[in-house]
C-alpha cells in the first residue's frame, strides 16, 4: 500500500469515527428524551451482552431502574466517545504523514485500548452497585466480559509490539 493511499485511507476512517461518535450521542438524546424512536431501543443490551455472570436478588421500582440505565448509558456513551475521539485523532495523524513507530502514538494506542477494557469490564459493575443502591431491598452483582475485552488486550499487545520495534529501532540508531 504507498503512502498517499494510507494516508487517504486513514482520513477516511477519522471522519467515519467522528460519525459514529455523532450517531452515538444523538441515540443518546432520543433515549435520554423518551423519544419514541428510542423506546424500542433496547436499553439493558448495552449492558447485558456477551459472557456474565450476574446474581440478583432485589426488589426496585421501575423508575429507579431506568433512571440507573440512563445513568450507565450517559456513562458509558461518554467513554465511548471520548475513546472515538483519542482514535480519530490518531488515524488524523497518520492522514498528515505521521509514523506510528512514535512514543505518543504508542501511549495513545494503549490508552485506547486501556479505556476499551475499562468500559467492558467496569460498566457491569457500576451498574450493579448502582441498583444495589438504589434497590428497595436485596443486591445486584453483575460482571462480564465480552469481546471487546478481547480487542482491548489485541490493541494492547499490538502498542507493546510497536513499543518494541521503536526500542529495536532506537538501538539501531545508536549502533550506527
Amino acid at each position: 500500500m504507498n503512502v498517499k493511499r494510507f494516508q487517504t485511507f486513514s482520513r477516511f476512517i477519522a471522519i467515519f469515527l467522528i460519525l459514529i461518535g455523532i450517531i452515538q450521542v444523538l441515540a443518546l438524546f432520543f433515549i435520554l428524551t423518551g423519544s419514541e424512536w428510542a423506546s424500542h431501543v433496547n436499553q439493558s443490551n448495552q449492558i447485558t451482552n456477551g459472557f456474565t455472570f450476574s446474581i440478583a436478588s432485589r426488589t426496585i421500582s421501575e423508575f429507579r431502574e431506568v433512571l440507573v440505565l440512563k445513568i450507565i448509558l450517559t456513562i458509558t456513551v461518554a467513554a465511548e466517545v471520548f475513546t472515538l475521539w483519542i482514535a480519530q485523532r490518531l488515524f488524523l495523524a497518520l492522514a498528515n504523514g505521521a509514523t506510528p513507530f512514535q512514543t505518543s502514538f504508542v501511549k495513545k494506542l494503549k490508552t485506547i485500548s486501556q479505556l476499551i477494557i475499562a468500559i467492558d469490564v467496569g460498566i457491569p459493575l457500576l451498574y450493579s452497585a448502582l441498583i444495589t443502591i438504589l434497590a428497595e431491598s436485596g443486591y445486584q452483582f453483575q460482571i462480564g466480559v465480552t469481546y471487546w475485552t478481547i480487542i482491548g488486550l489485541i490493541i494492547y499487545c499490538t502498542a507493546e509490539i510497536l513499543s518494541y520495534g521503536i526500542s529495536l529501532q532506537e538501538l539501531s540508531d545508536d549502533t550506527i
